[in-house]
């Protein structure tokens, strides 16, 4: 409930940047309680913000997360398919 009181905080100020990291952190917390389609949803949403807000380091986090909900769903190739645009991002960098 903290994150979510966060996440209204930061979109009424339009702090995109902060509600990404928000999003990243409510993701984490479903994938720890085994609510994998909204730990998905919450990372596919602060991927969006970060694509958007052009953050490279933002959308490696949620792809990263994305792909490591996907791996423990056993869709094994939809993590492939999360993981390697992170090896683009770093190398332009």
């Amino acid at each position: 409930s903290s994150y979510q009181q966060a996440l209204a905080i930061y979109r009424d100020g339009k702090n995109r940047l902060d509600e990404a990291d928000v999003l990243i952190n409510i993701g984490t917390v479903e994938e720890y309680l085994g609510r994998y389609d909204d730990a998905l949803s919450a990372q596919q949403r602060a991927l969006a913000i970060d694509r958007e807000i052009k953050n490279s380091l933002g959308e490696v986090a949620a792809l990263g997360d994305i792909g490591a909900v996907e791996k423990d769903l056993g869709r094994y190739d939809d993590a492939l398919s999360s993981y390697q645009p992170v090896l683009a991002i770093f190398r332009n960098l």
